[in-house]
This record gives structure tokens, sequence and C-alpha cells, in this order.
């Protein structure tokens, strides 16, 4: 993802009052643009949605490039959504959006309640082969 851009996202948000950190794992490669761009929405609006609706103190973003996948996770210390008298979490747009950026590129989101409070988004992109093959 693009360091400078992200930097600017994170600067915003931190100046709303919400605390967020984040942590790279791995080498950060070039990343094809479409999945660089999804990515960078999927942080955007998660973190976003921790603001308008979660009432969060605090919030963490972690991004793990492998050698086949990103995955990204985002989680925060907010009170998370009721799930609906049936026991199922309403997706609300947003979350429906990053799971169809996520589907563009055959990869997957999860967003649900945290056990201890909070809430996660796991995004995971698989990441076309470095190179020529061999």
């Amino acid at each position: 993802m693009n360091a400078a851009r992200d930097d600017a996202l994170i600067g915003r948000v931190r100046a709303t009052g919400l605390a967020v950190t984040v942590r790279t794992e791995g080498a950060a490669g070039d990343l094809p643009a479409g999945i660089d761009t999804s990515a960078y929405r999927i942080v955007q609006e998660a973190l976003t949605n921790i603001i308008k609706h979660a009432r969060a103190n605090t919030a963490q973003v972690t991004l793990h490039y492998g050698p086949q996948e990103l995955v990204i996770d985002i989680i925060d210390d907010g009170q998370a959504a009721v799930p609906a008298a049936d026991g199922v979490h309403n997706a609300g747009r947003g979350i429906i959006g990053m799971r169809e950026r996520v589907a563009l590129y055959g990869g997957s989101l999860t967003a649900r309640p945290r056990p201890d409070g909070g809430f996660q988004i796991h995004a995971r992109f698989p990441l076309p082969p470095l190179g020529p093959p061999s």
C-alpha cells in the first residue's frame, strides 16, 4: 500500500480522537493496482465505521504481507453492533462494499463482533505469483 496515502489517512483518523496503531508484518512489496486500491478502501471504510458507530477509543490495523496473500485485520475496542434477534449480524452497506471489493480479487472478508468487545474486520487478498514461472 502507498505509505504517504496511508499515513495521511491515519493522520486524519487520529485527528478525530481515535488512537490508531498500524502494524506491518512481512515485506510490503508492490501490489497490483486494483488490490492496492481495494485494500486502502477497506481500511478507510473500517476506520470510518469505527468513528461513526463504535464509540471506540482505540483501533489497530495490521497489514500482513505474505508471499501469496495480503491479510488485513482491523480491530477496535468500541461497542459492537448488536446482532438481530435471529443471531445474525446485519451488515451495513459499508461492510457489503468491503466484501464486494475483496471478492473481485478472489479473496474473503469477515466482519464480526469480538468476544471481549469491539469489532473485527478480517480481509484476505490472494496475490498473483511473483516473477515468471520456473
